[in-house]
């Protein structure tokens, strides 16, 4: 995986998690270089598919075989959402890759 580093907006949820230190990519409304979908979608997004409303622990936006997904992490799971288009590729707990 590679990560792509894009400026960081400073509006809204993107400063928040800048801030904090758990930012990667771009965020807010502010369009990212190569991606049709915002951090703040990419949220919503992750939102719909767990069936919350908390906020992100963490996003990054990376690039997997050319494609570029917003890992969006909330609570104790981790979703991958498409960031050309919005779709949820996949959820998993957050480390479950690992054991």
């Amino acid at each position: 995986f590679l990560t792509v580093a894009v400026l960081v907006s400073s509006f809204g949820l993107a400063s928040a998690l800048a801030e904090a230190g758990q930012l990667r990519g771009s965020g807010g409304a502010a369009p990212t270089p190569g991606a049709g979908v915002t951090l703040d979608q990419a949220v919503r997004a992750a939102q719909d598919a767990l069936g919350v409303t908390d906020g992100p622990r963490s996003a990054e936006l990376y690039s997997d075989s050319g494609n570029l997904i917003w890992e969006i992490v909330i609570g104790d799971q981790e979703v991958d959402v498409d960031a050309d288009d919005g779709r949820v590729l996949e959820t998993e707990r957050v480390g479950a890759d690992d054991e």
